[in-house]
């Protein structure tokens, strides 16, 4: 007879809400004291308190951006009716804020929903997450088209004010484990929970002003490829329109290693840094190099790190333009270690 894996218990389930994970605490040297409990004054709650006072600065930033006007205008035909009790802008922006706080789940707002700040700016109470649920179900493709512009249009307004001569453009993908059935979220490669449905989103991040232009969501079991090609022009394009001028590099891991995507990037006249795929030609390549040159040295002067051109060319690059560059680490006795393509 085969065991099944252990189900978490419900407690580690809603720990992170609960925040009651232990914290190590350094050793004690001295007997603990308690205090006396008669210096102990009981009163009422003192409502005022509150962990999250940074929404109210950040309030304010969001309405001067206008963010709050153009939540409405967007999104405010997802809930026409002028009786609901939580109109859509609304609800974007309670996710917004529970954002901010920490929370980057609809279950976290059980936690918020006890602080009095909070709930005020809320509008004096916080909705059921069954309802913010039925909410974000809402979401058409017009919708999420017209999110991805808006995160776009600030991600980019930097560049605007003060376009930087280079413009590195980060693609990258993230895990984010889920511990139910939300939909659309698949068992995939999940390096910290082993078969659990996850989402597998593409990012794409502007390196200069660290800000995301792009976001797209994916199940779990979605590896990047072909199919992600025309998001990533699309992110090209958006970056162009505010810096003209700058050359653009994108740079991604060794899922860029498609020969698709380096020719589009290539098309769109921008550079590309990845990591190729180690293939049996390519070691070949890398076999044959004899002429290195150091670029770091040791406290005792000696090479640490030493770097390649590579003169190899994959047979389905055809004439696009690649160069192969190997970067590798020196040990104190002269033999490689740690290679890094």
């Amino acid at each position: 007879m085969t065991q099944g894996k252990r189900t978490p218990s419900t407690s580690k389930v809603r720990r992170r809400v609960r925040r009651s994970k232990p914290t190590p605490t350094p050793p004690r040297r001295a007997r603990i004291r308690r205090p006396d409990p008669r210096a102990v004054h009981i009163r009422a709650t003192e409502t005022s308190l509150t962990a999250v006072a940074g929404l109210v600065g950040f309030g304010v930033f969001l309405r001067e951006l206008g963010v709050d006007a153009e939540l409405r205008r967007a999104f405010g035909r997802l809930k026409p009716d002028s009786r609901v009790l939580y109109p859509m802008a609304a609800q974007m922006r309670l996710l917004i804020d529970a954002a901010a706080a920490g929370e980057a789940r609809v279950f976290g707002l059980e936690a918020l929903a006890n602080d009095p700040l909070f709930v005020h700016l809320a509008g004096g109470v916080v909705p059921s997450i069954d309802t913010v649920y039925r909410d974000l179900g809402r979401f058409d493709d017009e919708a999420l088209a017209a999110l991805d512009t808006m995160l776009a249009q600030h991600g980019l307004a930097p560049l605007a004010v003060a376009p930087p001569p280079v413009v590195h453009l980060d693609v990258d993908t993230t895990v984010e484990p889920l511990f139910g059935s939300q939909e659309g979220a698949r068992p995939g490669p999940n390096p910290r929970y082993q078969g659990r449905p996850s989402y597998h989103p593409l990012l794409v991040r502007v390196a200069e002003t660290n800000t995301v232009i792009g976001a797209r969501l994916r199940p779990g079991d979605t590896s990047f490829g072909n199919a992600d090609v025309p998001y990533v022009e699309g992110c090209l394009d958006r970056v162009r329109a505010a810096a003209p001028e700058a050359a653009v590099y994108v740079r991604i891991d060794a899922a860029g290693d498609c020969t698709h995507l380096l020719r589009a990037i290539a098309d769109k006249g921008a550079f590309f840094l990845t990591r190729p795929r180690l293939t049996r030609d390519l070691a070949g390549a890398i076999s044959l190099v004899t002429r290195w040159k150091t670029v770091d040295w040791d406290a005792d002067g000696r090479p640490r790190r030493q770097v390649a051109e590579v003169p190899f060319r994959r047979r389905e690059w055809g004439a696009l333009e690649a160069r192969v560059l190997l970067s590798t680490v020196v040990d104190a006795d002269g033999a490689l270690v740690d290679p890094a393509r």
